[in-house]
Order: structure tokens, then C-alpha cells, then sequence
């Protein structure tokens, strides 16, 4: 004789999401991350079937299930005629860049050089369970001086990224900082100076930890950089600005005769 009591199901997240309050109950949620794990439950021996069940057709009172890729999903328990169903919204993530702090590129060198932090984002879900890095490129809109010297600088005009992969912390951040950054010695500048600058226009990417699948992101991460000289530049002695945009961050060194006066940071900048 089947039971009489209906079946009911109640899940469990492994991880909160930034957003939530640290309860018990808001480990309940059914909006996910990609990659994150959920314990289900049910109220009696059940069957579980759907979509990333980690042992689907399994018979008990409790399952896992890991979403790998985005989507809307069903999980489903039976027990005979009877069956209970929940849906989960799986997110993928999206970069936004925070801004940490100046640093003062080191004389004899000219240059620029933010710290940012890279948070993943929903913040309504979590993806401390992720794993992220930059991806090698070339520049794009080179102009000015770039462009007239392009053959001088193929390295500078190149983007080098590490190959190692940085883990993302329960508030979404990735563990390791972001340097935005340029840096050139007077002596490897071609005179005369005018003004110029280039982009680069990263790929961003991302895996779940202990998956070798890759994922790009939507949006590539610009990253831009530009000299402005004043009229007072002379062989040898850089007077004006060198900049460093990426994101919505933008970091301004002034020098004069090679000697630094300053930075300034402004946000809301487009790179």
C-alpha cells in the first residue's frame, strides 16, 4: 500500500551567496551558480530523476545534484502515483572590477599602475566554487604614437597573461588581485613623443573546480593605456600624462622632466 502523505522536498546549497543572510534558510534557495552542489531531501524513499542528478534513478531519501552549465532545471521525486518537483535558475557568472589601490611605478621607470579586484556577479548566487584567469592577446586601436612606433614596442603592444588559475572567495572576489599597469624606460622611448595609445581587449575565462571544460566569458575586459605629453617634453625628459583604464577604473601618473608629481584615480571612465 502506497504511503498517504504526500511528498514533499526540501534542498540545501552548499554555499551561500553574497547577498544572503548567513542562515540556515538561505541555503534553501533555487537560484545557483553554475557548478554549485544541492543536497535534496525528501520526506520518504523516493526516486530521483532530472537533469543533473549526480546518480539519477537513484532510490533513497536524499540525492545531489551539480549543474555544470546555465539553464532553467527540474528535479523530480516518485514514489508510485505520487511525485514532487523543483525547479532551480542555474547563473553563469559576469565580471565587475573593483577598484583597491594606487601604486607608484618605480623610478627610473614612467608608467601608471592600479590594484583591481575582479568579483563575479550575481551576487544573489555563489561561485566560490569557480576558478578564473586572463587569456593572452593583441592590442586593438593603437594610435599616435603607438602606431607610428608600432614596430619598436611588439612586445609592449602584446598582452601577457599567466597561465595559472585564480580561486573565487565566499564574497565572490577572486583571491588574487588584478595589476592594471604600464611602465617604460625613457631610454626605450622613440623621440619625438606625441600623444598615443592602444587597447587591449581581453578574454576573460573561467572552470569549475576539478572540471578541465573552459568557459569564456560574454564581455572581453578592456584594458587601455595612453601618453599625453605637455609642450614641455624634450629629448629625453618626459613632461605630460601616462594612463591606465580597465574597467570603469582609469589611474592618471603626471611627471615632469621624468620626475613624478602624482597620481589620480577616477571612476566611470570608459576604456
Amino acid at each position: 500500500m502506497e504511503p498517504s502523505m504526500s511528498i514533499r522536498i526540501t534542498t540545501e546549497t552548499l554555499s551561500h551567496a553574497p547577498a544572503d543572510v548567513r542562515t540556515d534558510a538561505a541555503l534553501s534557495r533555487r537560484n545557483l551558480g553554475v557548478g554549485e552542489t544541492v543536497i535534496l531531501r525528501a520526506n520518504r524513499r523516493v526516486r530521483w530523476s532530472g537533469s543533473g542528478i549526480i546518480s539519477t534513478g537513484s532510490l533513497g531519501n536524499s540525492t545531489a545534484t551539480r549543474f555544470l552549465q546555465p539553464g532553467r532545471y527540474v528535479v523530480t521525486a516518485s514514489q508510485g502515483s505520487q511525485s514532487a518537483r523543483v525547479e532551480f535558475n542555474v547563473s553563469k557568472p559576469s565580471v565587475r572590477v573593483d577598484r583597491e589601490s594606487l601604486v607608484n611605478v618605480e623610478p627610473p621607470f614612467l608608467g601608471a599602475h592600479m590594484v583591481l579586484r575582479f568579483v563575479l556577479t550575481p551576487l544573489s548566487v555563489s561561485f566560490a566554487h569557480l576558478e578564473f584567469r586572463e587569456v593572452a592577446g593583441g592590442a586593438d586601436r593603437i594610435w599616435g604614437y603607438f602606431a607610428t612606433n608600432q614596430l619598436h614596442f611588439p612586445r609592449t603592444l602584446r598582452h601577457d597573461a599567466t597561465l595559472d588559475w585564480t580561486g573565487v572567495d565566499e564574497d565572490n572576489r577572486l583571491v588574487q588581485p588584478d595589476h592594471a599597469s604600464f611602465a617604460i624606460h625613457p631610454r626605450d622611448m622613440i623621440w619625438p613623443i606625441v600623444p598615443g595609445g592602444f587597447r587591449w581587449n581581453i578574454p576573460d575565462e573561467y572552470r569549475i573546480r576539478g572540471e578541465e571544460e573552459t568557459h569564456r566569458f560574454d564581455n572581453l575586459m578592456p584594458q587601455s593605456i595612453r601618453i599625453d605629453p605637455s609642450s614641455e617634453t624634450e629629448r629625453a625628459s618626459f613632461s605630460g600624462t601616462i594612463s591606465v583604464n580597465k574597467g570603469t577604473h582609469q589611474v592618471i601618473a603626471t611627471y615632469r622632466n621624468n620626475r613624478f608629481l602624482g597620481n589620480r584615480w577616477l571612476t566611470g571612465a570608459s576604456p
